[in-house]
């Protein structure tokens, strides 16, 4: 009888496989995957596009980080006063459960901790509501520049997919602004990949354009014309 050496006849591969797909996304398409390679790209963020609140967050964040890598720091006003507030309302809070007083004697004690817990939390939302608005960031001024800090602003309304991104000068009543809108489907694709260096570089070009102070042109300018 005579004995085959299968597995020595199967010569393994060793040359690496390059996957590459094509992209209908309207930037450019990010780079095609090694398998092989020693230094592997990583995975792109997966989620669900129908969730849009959660494509928003995503979203942000990538507009955040890509103005800090534009050189800009992030001013932690707000979010200090926001976070000493809730530590605060925190605090009457506990000391209105676990203060060692029967409750007839501790009404005076319950009602000034309720009320510093409701006062707190309606300056916190007063910030949210109309100092913040939709900020999702306000800068710090970059030095040797005259202008104060940065501030963006996202907008995303419901049920459509156009995502608005505005920058603006922090500290201006009506300040001039630039913005930028696109459509989520240059920056996800069909499966929920996110594309963030697409969005890099759209935040990276509304940037060039704030420095160089290509404002977008007033609301109604373009009526009032027509109009003369």
């Amino acid at each position: 009888m005579v004995h085959v050496n299968l597995v020595a006849r199967i010569k393994p591969f060793t040359t690496p496989i390059t996957i590459s797909i094509p992209s209908t996304n309207t930037m450019a398409a990010p780079p095609t995957a090694n398998l092989g390679g020693a230094d592997e790209e990583e995975e792109p963020l997966h989620i669900d596009t129908g969730d849009q609140m959660k494509v928003k967050q995503v979203m942000d964040e990538a507009v955040v980080k890509a103005i800090v890598d534009a050189g800009y720091e992030e001013n932690y006003f707000y979010d200090n006063i926001k976070l000493t507030l809730m530590v605060v309302a925190c605090a009457f809070a506990m000391v209105a459960q676990f203060y060692p007083m029967p409750f007839p004697e501790s009404r005076p004690l319950l009602g000034v901790c309720c009320l510093a817990y409701f006062l707190a939390s309606t300056v916190i939302q007063l910030i949210v509501s109309y100092a913040e608005q939709d900020a999702i960031l306000t800068t710090q001024p970059l030095e040797g520049m005259k202008e104060g800090g940065l501030r963006v602003r996202t907008q995303f309304p419901r049920f459509q997919d156009v995502y608005t991104v505005i920058l603006e000068e922090v500290g201006v009543k009506e300040p001039p602004t630039v913005s930028s809108k696109f459509s989520i489907g240059t920056v996800f694709d069909e499966e929920g990949n996110f594309y963030e260096e697409g969005l890099a570089q759209e935040v990276k070009a509304l940037v060039d354009r704030y420095r160089k102070k290509r404002w977008d042109a007033p609301e109604g300018k373009g009526e009032k014309k027509k109009t003369k």
